[in-house]
């Protein structure tokens, strides 16, 4: 059972989509002890860069690529993208006290580069290529984009045939 695994994985994304006083609130202990140097200790100090960090940066997303639990701790292997399509490659450590509640973070964070010496995906053992990132995201897009025409198509063919073309406006744009 890896229920810490999964509570960081809630608390980390809740806090970065935006919402770090739930996050800390639903997740965080008593105390909470920071070892990024550039946010203070405790949840408010913690809450305070996550507030700034989602007025800075509201397009920001991440995707939790893997994640270990052993004992009290657990870490976090993530992929950020950035605005201007800054590639970020994280991990993330928790520490957990008795009560399952997050007491000490450590991270780590570094730009996924243009090119590699040793040919090694930062993810996998993939052969190294920055451009598959975009291929991905690109596939993701265009399939939301589809589902979102299939989902649609049926009151756009509906309301045209009826001539109500300023309806037609108002679903495009919602």
């Amino acid at each position: 059972m890896n229920k810490n695994k999964d509570k960081a994985i809630a608390f980390y994304k809740m806090a970065y989509e935006g919402a770090p006083r739930k996050a800390t609130e639903l997740y965080v202990g008593i105390e909470y002890i920071q070892h990024n140097p550039a946010v203070g200790d405790g949840t408010e100090a913690f809450i305070d860069y996550f507030e700034r960090m989602q007025l800075e940066y509201p397009d920001k997303s991440i995707e939790f690529v893997r994640a270990i639990e052993e004992g009290d701790l657990v870490a976090l292997h993530t992929h950020q993208t950035w605005p201007n399509n800054e590639q970020y490659v994280t991990m993330d450590f928790f520490r957990f006290d008795t009560n399952g509640k997050i007491v000490e973070h450590w991270d780590s964070i570094q730009e996924i580069p243009e090119t590699s010496k040793n040919g090694n995906y930062m993810y996998s053992n993939q052969p190294f290529d920055s451009g598959i990132m975009f291929i991905y995201i690109r596939y993701a897009f265009l399939f939301f984009i589809l589902k979102r025409i299939q989902e649609l198509l049926p009151n756009i063919i509906k309301l045209f045939i009826r001539g109500n073309h300023h309806h037609l406006k108002l679903i495009l744009i919602n």
